[in-house]
C-alpha cells in the first residue's frame, strides 16, 4: 500500500477508510479528515449536527452550487451524459430554504453553512472574508450547524 507523501500529510490529517463499489470491490482508499469531522472527533459539535452538515453538504453538491465547475461532460458522451448539468431542481429548492431559515445568504449563519459546510472552506477563509476572530467563527458555525440540525428535524 502507497502512504500519503510527506507533503500531504503536512495538510489536513488523513485516514483510511473502507469503500465498496456496485460490483462488490472493496478498496481502502485515503481520505481527508474534514473540519466537520474534526468538530465531531472533539466533541464540539453532536452526531445530529454532523449529520444535517453532511445532509446539507450533499444537498449543496447535488444542486451543483460550487463556483468551481468542470467540463460539462455531457458534451463528451459521457456514461453519465441524462444527469441534468445544472444541478437538482429538487436539491436547490432544499438548499435555498435552509439558507433562508439560517436568514439568507447575507446572515452569518447562511454564510458560514453556504461557504465552509456547502463549498468546504477554511474557517480561516470565512473568518477572514468576514472580518471575524476564528474562534468567533467557530462559534457562529457551531450555532448555525444546531440551527441546521433543527431545520432537518434531527434535534
Amino acid at each position: 500500500m502507497i502512504e500519503p507523501s510527506p507533503q500531504r500529510r503536512q495538510h489536513n490529517p488523513v485516514r483510511r477508510v473502507v469503500v465498496i463499489d456496485t460490483v462488490g470491490n472493496r478498496a481502502i482508499p485515503w481520505q481527508v479528515i474534514g473540519l466537520m469531522d474534526s468538530l465531531h472527533r472533539k466533541g464540539e459539535i453532536s452526531d445530529a449536527m454532523l449529520h444535517a452538515a453532511e445532509q446539507f453538504h450533499r444537498a449543496f453538491q447535488a444542486a451543483m452550487l460550487d463556483p468551481l465547475r468542470a467540463a460539462d461532460m455531457g458534451r463528451t458522451g459521457c456514461a453519465d451524459a441524462s444527469r441534468n448539468a445544472f444541478g437538482s431542481d429538487s436539491a436547490r429548492r432544499q438548499v435555498r430554504a435552509v439558507i433562508a431559515s439560517l436568514g439568507g445568504q447575507a446572515s452569518l449563519a447562511g454564510s458560514i453553512v453556504w461557504e465552509v459546510v456547502g463549498e468546504d472552506r477554511s474557517l480561516r477563509q470565512w473568518s477572514q472574508q468576514h472580518g471575524r476572530d476564528p474562534k468567533v467563527a467557530k462559534g457562529i458555525l457551531v450555532a448555525s450547524l444546531e440551527r441546521l440540525a433543527t431545520f432537518w428535524g434531527l434535534t
